[in-house]
C-alpha cells in the first residue's frame, strides 16, 4: 500500500488518464477520489459513473447527455457528465462492462475532447481528466476481442493495480479500529474496541469483499455491540451471518492466510490409509471402523486446523454452525 500512495501522489500532479484495477470492494473509488483532491484539478467537479449499471442507451445519454426528443421520454435536454465535469475529473468504474458501440465513441470523445449530446448535432468540447477502473483483466478481454485495443492503452496510461485485503493482513487492524471509532461516533454507541482474539479472528478471516466487506461487518459489530470490548465471539457471529463468499485463495507466502476450503490434511475424510506411520493430520478410512469414529476424527482435526474456531470448523465441514456444536456436545470433543 505504500506503493500504492507513492503512485496516488506521483500520478496526481499528472494530466494523464489512469487506470484503477482491483477486486471489488479494494477501493478504487477512493483512490480515484484521493487523485483528484491532490491534483491541480481539485478545485473542479468530480463525478462518478458506474458504467456496469446503465444500458447501452443510457450510457450514451449520461456520458454526453441527450437533446429534447432525442428518444422516448426525452422531454427535455440533459447534459451529460462529459459537459458537467468539464474542468474536473470523470470516474468510469467498471470500464469493462462497456459494450464495443459505447467504447467507440468514448474513445471519440478521448481523443477528440468533443462530443455531440444524443440527438444532438453541435460539438461541445469538453477538458475533463479520465480516471477509469476495473475488476475484470482487461488485457485478457483485449485478446478475447471484447474490449478495444485502442482503447485500453488510451486508459492504461498509468495503471494502478490496488492488492485486495487478504494480501495486506497488517492493514486489517488498522482498517477496523478507523471503522470502529467512525461508526460508534456516528450511532453513538458506547464501544471501546477490540479484544486481542477479536483481532485474530479480523485477521484470519480471507475478506473476499475487501475493505468494503469489513467496513460492513465493523459497523453490524458496532451496533449490535451490548459489551465495551468486542469479542471473538462477535466477530465469528458477524462473519457467519454476513458471509456469502468462499474465504479466497490465502497468499503462500501470508503466515495467518485463513483456510480456503477444506485442505488436503482435513479434507481427506475419504483417504485410503497407506501409511500407518503417517503423521499426516488427515482423518483416514480404514475398514472396520464406524461412521461416528471417522466423523469425530474429523471434527477434531478440523478443530485443531482453525485453532477451535467453531464458525470456521463448520464453514470448511460444509454444516451448520448449530450441527458442529451438536456433534461437539455428543461427541463429548474438547476443543
Amino acid at each position: 500500500m505504500q506503493k500504492v500512495y507513492r503512485s496516488i501522489r506521483r500520478v496526481s500532479q499528472l494530466d494523464i488518464p489512469v487506470l484503477i484495477t482491483g477486486e471489488s470492494g479494494s477501493g478504487k473509488e477512493l483512490v480515484a477520489h484521493a487523485i483528484h483532491n491532490e491534483s491541480p484539478r481539485r478545485s473542479g467537479p468530480f463525478h462518478a459513473v458506474n458504467t456496469g449499471a446503465l444500458t447501452p442507451d443510457l450510457i450514451a445519454s449520461e456520458l454526453f447527455g441527450h437533446e429534447k426528443g432525442a428518444f422516448t421520454g426525452a422531454t427535455a435536454a440533459k447534459k451529460g457528465v462529459f459537459e458537467i465535469a468539464d474542468g474536473g475529473t470523470l470516474f468510469l468504474d467498471e470500464i469493462g462492462t462497456m459494450g464495443l458501440d459505447n467504447q467507440v465513441d468514448l474513445l471519440r470523445v478521448i481523443e477528440s475532447q468533443t462530443f455531440t449530446r444524443v440527438g444532438g448535432t453541435t460539438p461541445i468540447r469538453s477538458n475533463v481528466r479520465i480516471l477509469a477502473a476495473a475488476n475484470t483483466d482487461l488485457r485478457q478481454m483485449v485478446r478475447e476481442k471484447r474490449f478495444r485495443a485502442d482503447l485500453y492503452y488510451r486508459l492504461s496510461v498509468f495503471p494502478l493495480p490496488l492488492p485486495p485485503l487478504r494480501k495486506r493482513r497488517a492493514d486489517i487492524p488498522i482498517l477496523a479500529e478507523f471503522f470502529r471509532q467512525e461508526y460508534a461516533s456516528q450511532y453513538n454507541h458506547e464501544v471501546r474496541g477490540f479484544d486481542e482474539r477479536a483481532i485474530r479472528q479480523l485477521r484470519s478471516y480471507g475478506w473476499p469483499g475487501n475493505v468494503r466487506e469489513l467496513s460492513n461487518v465493523v459497523l453490524r459489530l458496532v451496533v449490535s455491540a451490548t459489551e465495551p470490548m468486542i469479542t471473538e465471539g462477535d466477530v465469528a457471529e458477524a462473519l457467519y451471518e454476513t458471509a456469502v463468499l468462499v474465504d479466497a485463495e490465502p497468499d503462500p507466502g501470508d503466515r495467518e492466510a485463513p483456510l480456503s476450503a477444506v485442505t488436503s490434511a482435513v479434507g481427506a475424510a475419504a483417504q485410503v490409509e497407506t501409511a500407518p506411520e503417517s503423521t499426516s493430520e488427515a482423518t483416514q478410512v480404514i475398514a472396520g471402523r464406524t461412521i461416528e469414529e471417522v466423523e469425530r476424527e474429523l471434527i477434531e482435526a478440523t478443530l485443531r486446523r482453525t485453532g477451535g474456531n467453531r464458525t470456521k470448523a463448520a464453514r470448511l465441514l460444509g454444516i451448520s454452525r448449530k450441527s458442529l456444536y451438536n456433534k461437539v456436545k455428543s461427541y463429548e470433543i474438547d476443543d
